[in-house]
């Protein structure tokens, strides 16, 4: 078996989107994402998945039901 090169830039995991499936109670889950990439502002959800570094803690702590993180591996040509 032919062994390949490690590429010179390593593949990266993204975020593609962050979907709310159900009503997120503020006291559980405001304060999660340590990017802010879910956050609570007035009251309101706001997702930004660019900001999202698919820690997965959303999930995690205010639940698997409730918040889906949509991932892809992005790697160098």
């Amino acid at each position: 078996m032919a062994w390949r090169r490690r590429p010179e830039k390593p593949c990266t995991i993204v975020a593609r989107s962050i979907e709310v499936l159900g009503d997120l109670d503020p006291e559980e889950c405001s304060s999660v994402c340590p990017t802010d990439a879910l956050r609570f502002d007035a009251g309101r959800v706001v997702v930004e998945p660019g900001l999202c570094t698919v820690c997965l803690a959303c999930m995690a702590i205010c639940g698997p039901s409730r918040i889906r993180v949509v991932s892809d591996w992005v790697c160098p040509d």
